[in-house]
């Protein structure tokens, strides 16, 4: 006997018994997840943002969701939207059962309709083999980089080529998502510090300030998110200046190996492999090493 098709449905987490289903099922899922967070990546951004899911036939019951995030993409002098997954959770009873693949397969074709550019996500290392495999995602490493030793921070081997970051700025063909937008997104967030930002002639970059400990010193770490090049000889004194502003010391940036900064920047790997970038083309031609992501969808906050 067939199994019956899996049904996916928008759900609109502004009715409060959907947003109680939605939290009851994140909680379930993974132990814990906060109301506060689910309702900033949902509902405090773009209007085009969409929360897909799926009910039990059985009992009614809320089994699996995903949220496509809409962000603000440019190419070539072309705005589009790409979509970040993201929120995603199943009941662990259905688990195996296609819940997950068939939720990302109905957005590719609702998403796509809706002229979206791209898909992009995080995933992690059950999610990922997934997305890269029967789901046809394509996949980027994403390299750590350090930015250090600048200011009166003595810490040797800081350096940004800025011939290599202007040739590199002009790869027409490399997606760039607005840094400003991420920016006022991401400063939405009740339960985060403070984004950082500043403009420096067309140049713009914002990130947070975090506190690490390394041995008995206690370091200010200044996390850039995100950035936009319109004048590469200038963006290496933008981050300087950044930097001060916060009054951190270091700047760390998280971008894929083949991109503007980590290509300029002095860099320093933290580990051989670290957050994957997967992308899946819906109107636009991309694969993941077309994108520049850095800029603090993830890993800022």
């Amino acid at each position: 006997m067939n199994k019956s098709p899996i049904h996916v449905e928008i759900l609109d987490l502004r009715d409060r018994s959907v947003f109680d289903d939605v939290h009851a099922l994140q909680v379930k899922a993974f132990g814990s997840f906060d109301a506060t967070l689910l309702k900033s990546i949902m509902l405090d951004g773009r209007p085009e943002t969409v929360l897909f899911g799926v009910y039990s036939p059985e009992d009614g019951s809320l089994v699996g969701v995903n949220g496509f995030v809409a962000h603000s993409v440019h190419r070539d002098g072309v705005t589009g939207i790409a979509y970040q997954s993201c929120i995603s959770a199943t009941n662990p009873d259905f688990k195996g059962k296609g819940t997950f693949s068939a939720i990302i397969n109905h957005a590719k074709a609702a998403l796509a309709e809706a002229g979206g550019a791209f898909i992009f996500g995080y995933p992690n290392s059950k999610s990922g083999p997934i997305f890269t495999g029967k789901l046809g995602f394509t996949l980027a490493e994403v390299g750590l980089v350090y930015v250090a030793g600048v200011g009166d921070w003595p810490v040797p081997g800081y350096g940004i080529n800025t011939d290599v970051l202007a040739k590199e700025a002009e790869l027409r063909k490399c997606v760039q998502f607005d840094a400003r937008e991420t920016a006022l997104w991401k400063s939405q967030f009740a339960a985060k510090p403070k984004v950082v930002e500043l403009d420096m002639f067309t140049n713009y970059a914002f990130g947070r300030v975090v506190e690490r400990r390394v041995g008995p010193l206690k370091i200010r770490m200044l996390s850039v998110g995100g950035y936009e090049i319109n004048k590469p000889e200038i963006f290496p004194k933008l981050l300087l200046r950044l930097r001060e502003k916060a009054g951190a010391n270091v700047v760390r940036v998280v971008t894929p190996g083949h991109t503007p900064l980590f290509l300029a920047a002095h860099k320093h790997r933290l580990t051989d492999t670290s957050e994957p970038l997967i992308v899946f083309p819906l109107n636009w031609q991309v694969s993941a090493s077309d994108v520049d992501a850095c800029t603090g969808l993830k890993d800022v906050f």
